[in-house]
C-alpha cells in the first residue's frame, strides 16, 4: 500500500502496520509529478497508486512515536527560545 507522506500520516502508516499491511510511505513531489490532471482527490489517489508501482520509486520510513515526540519537542522549545534557525 502507498500512501503520500505528510502531516499526520505517520500514525495511519503504523495503523496500517500493525494490522498486517505493508504500508510505503512517498514523499508528496514525486506523487505530485504523476498527476494528468488538475488536482482532485480522485486524480491525487491515482498518482499515487502510479508512482507506488513504478520500480524506482524512494520511500521514507514511517517514524515511530518516540522521534515524532522528540520532534514535537524540539519545535515547541525553538519556538520558546526564539531560535532564529527555523
Amino acid at each position: 500500500m502507498a500512501i503520500k507522506a505528510g502531516c499526520g500520516v505517520d500514525p495511519w502508516g503504523r495503523t496500517l502496520a500493525a494490522h498486517g499491511r505493508t504500508v510505503r510511505m512517498m514523499s508528496p513531489a514525486y506523487a505530485r509529478n504523476n498527476v494528468k490532471a488538475d488536482r482532485t482527490d480522485d486524480h491525487d489517489i491515482d498518482a499515487i497508486a502510479e508512482a507506488g508501482a513504478h520500480p524506482m520509486m524512494r520511500f521514507v520510513a514511517i517514524a515511530f512515536e518516540a522521534q515524532v515526540d522528540v520532534q514535537t519537542l524540539d519545535r515547541v522549545r525553538h519556538q520558546f527560545a526564539g531560535d532564529a534557525r527555523r
